[in-house]
């Protein structure tokens, strides 16, 4: 199950664990090998940004502030100071990290407005997070008559589960990906995703993905 915890500044906002077998899977959970899966566990970090400022390198300041709370989150997670941790732009343009350990570390980041959603875990993984604000999503193939907010969760898993394959939003994945848990197949891979709970009154809505070892290939 998720364990989570409310927190205040300046730590996270919100924090979570979400274990693969139990909180990827849903209802499929008792009929997959878990053993065949990866990663154990992926880990969760909820951020408020600070109010937009000067920034001294030309660069959004929430943007500075996201990058400088993942390297934060990073360092601890390789029991090293955030200025230590040397990112790299990896396989398929998708940041990576440049010594991540054995076993690897897979990081993504997602940010919306004053909010950034962090996820590290033990294999490839995708984070979206918006902002729920009325929005027009043009030619996303989701459907024009769904709810405005089933239209951003959607969206959301399908960026998630973008990002975790490293190939961004192009015509090559539009599915309309409609249950909040679920998984999909993309070049020989299965891909699983799930909506997260987060705090309500930050009025965000996202998802995560993660790469899925299938059974059926395991052993």
């Amino acid at each position: 199950m998720i364990a989570a915890a409310l927190l205040t500044r300046p730590a996270p906002l919100w924090r979570a664990r979400l274990l693969l077998a139990e909180d990827m899977l849903g209802d499929t959970a008792a009929a997959v090998d878990h053993s065949c899966l990866t990663p154990d566990a992926v880990e969760l970090w909820l951020f408020a940004l600070d109010e937009p400022g000067f920034s001294a390198t030309g660069r959004p300041p929430r943007q500075e502030e996201a990058q400088r709370r993942l390297r934060e989150v990073l360092g601890s997670m390789l029991n090293c100071p955030a200025e230590a941790v040397e990112l790299i732009i990896g396989a398929r343009g998708k940041p990576a990290l440049r010594a991540s350990g054995t076993p690897p570390l897979f990081f993504n980041m997602s940010r919306s407005d004053r909010f950034v959603l962090i996820a590290v875990g033990g294999c490839e993984l995708g984070v979206d997070i918006e902002r729920v604000v009325p929005r027009v999503l043009h030619r996303d193939g989701l459907g024009d008559d769904l709810d405005p907010i089933e239209r951003l969760r959607r969206w959301t898993r399908r960026e998630a589960v973008a990002k975790a394959i490293g190939i961004g939003l192009t015509a090559r994945f539009r599915l309309p990906l409609r249950q909040p848990i679920g998984s999909v197949q993309y070049g020989g891979t299965l891909w699983a995703w799930r909506d997260l709970a987060l705090p309500p009154a930050c009025r965000v809505v996202a998802a995560l993905a993660v790469r899925q070892v299938e059974p059926a290939r395991c052993g």
